[in-house]
């Protein structure tokens, strides 16, 4: 016959048994949960933003000539009202002599041209560039100088480096522009011409 002792000892070593049994499971999804809780918690984080697209940069077209041409008016008429102003200012009012100075500058006529050619500020300022330099290159040598009292052989010699710039310039547009603008070449470097003109007179007359 068990003591009375033994009973209490069998009793006590069952129920710490069970109590283990009991315990096991709330364990083990203890466990789980923490384990669960760093991938619930990269789930829920916001993913970073997408960085925004650059750009893309458009190439000048053979239709952008025009807006070229449309745009150097609006600067050229932007240039004269700025001579007008100038000529109505009293030769001692040197802060309105400035402020129709700058209104002929280049930057400073830039949004004119833009509006002109219907294109945005970046836009212009390219196709200006791009199609200024152009024309400067493929014109006839006689519209950048006088070469009447120079030497043939000096004249030669510069047509041919012309030669080699127009051919880098071509490489670099597209065929029909690169036509397009050795066609027109004289007519557009006249204009432009003319713009630069109107704006030496300004300042000049501003001195």
């Amino acid at each position: 016959m068990k003591t009375p002792f033994a009973l209490l000892a069998i009793s006590l070593s069952a129920t710490l048994v069970a109590c283990g049994k009991a315990d096991a499971p709330d364990t083990a999804e203890a466990d789980a949960k923490e384990q669960a809780a760093p991938a619930a918690q990269q789930a829920a984080a916001p993913a970073a933003p997408t960085p925004p697209a650059a750009p893309v940069r458009k190439e000048p077209t053979v239709e952008d000539i025009e807006r070229w041409q449309r745009g150097m008016a609006a600067e050229k008429k932007a240039v004269q009202e700025a001579a007008a102003k100038l000529a109505a200012t009293a030769k001692d009012d040197q802060a309105a002599r400035l402020e129709a100075l700058s209104a002929s500058l280049e930057m400073n006529t830039l949004d004119a041209g833009a509006a002109a050619a219907g294109v945005d500020r970046d836009a212009y300022r390219r196709i200006r560039s791009t199609f200024s330099e152009a024309v400067s290159t493929l014109s006839p040598l006689e519209m950048e100088m006088d070469v009447s009292k120079m030497p043939a052989n000096m004249v030669e010699q510069m047509k041919q480096g012309r030669e080699q710039s127009a051919a880098q310039l071509a490489g670099r547009l597209s065929p029909d522009l690169f036509a397009a603008l050795k066609t027109r070449a004289a007519e557009l470097r006249q204009q432009d011409k003319e713009l630069v003109g109107e704006r030496l007179k300004v300042a000049s007359a501003a001195r």
